[in-house]
């Protein structure tokens, strides 16, 4: 069974090298690695450092997935809410795969940990997990630091922020013992999360379930939903949380097919590429990558000549993605798990948008 780390991010990349290290010293082996950050300019450098040293430093072991919501901070409600879609999307994927999720609160602001944990109670995870390490190295683990010592060449120094634990106990100091992994206990709800949405929806149901009236019982101790003479509602508390749980159950199951098993059907000596068929190929391979996408073919070139890749969702749930070759495009048509037009818009917008980079 595959074991991957969602984590919030922040400033600091050696929380993530920190978890995957003393995961490992537990016995865990992560496979990939999920970070949620923000547009914050700091957080992107940290994102782009770890996608170059993780796949170096776990010498090809570790696959990492950098995402991030479309604001600089969670600092509002707004962003708050999209970050808790990204995240409780995530955990659907994977129990749909059943794989071992390990949930990492250390990255990022406290308000991050704390959607990252009603992530974990919505659709369940392996485990909880936070680091603490010793002060001094929390003081030198800011992205700027670790670029200065690259500057100057002090390998040792990054090592250090890093992957802590491993040097300080080659170096026999003893201060390795303040580096811990603690796993936090968490109950999930994801069992009555068809009875949340049906109780946020319908909270005067005549003659609810035994396990919808749990559901609604919590949701009203939880200020999602209230009571007034006698009626149910939802508060502005509980739509806010349904259309979250809606949106995220909205999209389509993940496809049970690798990477390679996918169809490729796209006659790449029969293409005038002009010498872009390296870049045609990145492209197609990150569209293959998704969980949505199940093949894609090319159909054509087009005369309109787009400044950067666009898709077009289409009724039976495929999607036309349409990728610049100077002066033209090509069309592809990529095939989904999509069964309609609103679910291959939000496999666009959710997941093939930011493998691209748009």
């Amino acid at each position: 069974m595959k074991k991957v780390l969602i984590s919030s991010i922040g400033e600091a990349p050696g929380v993530i090298t920190g978890t995957i290290d003393l995961l490992e010293e537990d016995g865990i082996q992560i496979e990939e690695v999920y970070v949620i950050g923000t547009e914050d300019f700091d957080v992107q450098k940290c994102m782009n450092f770890l996608a170059k040293w993780i796949p170096a430093r776990y010498q090809n072991r570790v696959k990492f997935i950098p995402d991030w919501i479309s604001k600089r901070d969670v600092d509002d409600q707004e962003s708050n809410i999209e970050f808790m879609q990204k995240a409780c999307q995530l955990l659907r994927l994977f129990r749909y795969r059943n794989w071992d999720v390990y949930l990492s609160l250390a990255g990022g602001r406290k308000t991050m940990s704390a959607i990252m944990t009603i992530a974990a109670q919505s659709y369940n995870a392996k485990a909880l997990c936070h680091i603490i390490i010793p002060p001094w190295i929390e003081e030198n683990g800011h992205i700027t630091k670790i670029e200065d010592f690259q500057s100057r060449g002090e390998q040792d120094r990054i090592n250090e922020v890093l992957h802590t634990r491993k040097t300080l106990l080659a170096q026999k100091d003893p201060d390795a013992d303040e580096v811990k992994l603690v796993k936090l206990p968490f109950i999930s709800t994801y069992p009555l999360l068809p009875s949340f949405i049906e109780m946020l929806k319908n909270p005067d149901k005549l003659s609810p379930s035994e396990t919808e009236k749990v559901a609604r019982e919590l949701l009203i101790s939880t200020g999602m939903l209230s009571r007034t003479k006698g009626a149910y509602q939802a508060t502005d508390l509980g739509k806010q949380y349904l259309e979250i749980l809606e949106t995220i159950e909205l999209m389509p199951p993940p496809t049970d097919l690798s990477t390679d098993q996918k169809q490729e059907q796209i006659p790449w000596g029969d293409h005038n590429l002009e010498g872009q068929e390296e870049r045609l190929k990145s492209f197609v391979q990150k569209l293959l990558e998704s969980s949505y996408v199940t093949g894609i073919r090319s159909e054509r070139f087009v005369s309109r000549a787009d400044a950067r890749p666009r898709f077009e969702p289409r009724s039976d749930g495929s999607i036309a993605a349409y990728f610049p070759l100077d002066g033209k495009s090509i069309k592809l048509i990529l095939s989904t798990t999509a069964g309609n037009e609103h679910q291959a818009q939000l496999i666009t917008d959710r997941d093939l948008k930011r493998r691209i980079g748009l």
